[in-house]
């Protein structure tokens, strides 16, 4: 299956997952509208049940804020830019040979990366071995 459908597919049961969750939402809020209504005045009931969801809300776009809040960079701790980085990854990647895989192969590349991060985020063994590598390979240039 091509990249194109599966992209398809995966965006069309996103959506379908946002409306369900929303139909959900909305009955366990009637839900409470009603257990709430059988206790007190109907009015009473509707006010708490639209504080209650305000809450939640609230509380959903303050744990977005600190999730995607970055930490700030001095420009002392800042030496080069992140565009002359990417730039020079680039260039080694062309240097390789490798660009040329990735531009043949692009849904292998991206799966082969995919894994090697999480490979690498997952064993903290393979961590180690990559940090004595780096370690060694930077070791051998400076010399």
């Amino acid at each position: 299956m091509k990249w194109h459908a599966k992209f398809r597919i995966t965006t069309l049961a996103t959506i379908l997952t946002i409306l369900l969750g929303l139909f959900a939402l909305g009955f366990a809020g009637l839900a409470v509208y009603t257990w709430l209504g059988k206790e007190m005045a109907s009015e009473i009931a509707a006010m708490l049940t639209a504080l209650l969801f305000l809450s939640l809300a609230i509380i959903v776009m303050l744990v977005a804020k600190f999730m995607t809040r970055q930490p700030e960079i001095s420009a002392n701790e800042q030496t080069t830019q992140p565009e002359q980085e990417f730039q020079q990854l680039l260039d080694v990647l062309s240097e390789t040979g490798l660009m040329d895989v990735i531009e043949t192969h692009p849904g292998k590349s991206a799966a082969v990366t995919l894994g090697a991060g999480l490979l690498v985020g997952y064993s903290p063994k393979v961590r180690r071995l990559l940090k004595a590598a780096s370690q060694e390979l930077l070791g051998d240039q400076q010399h």
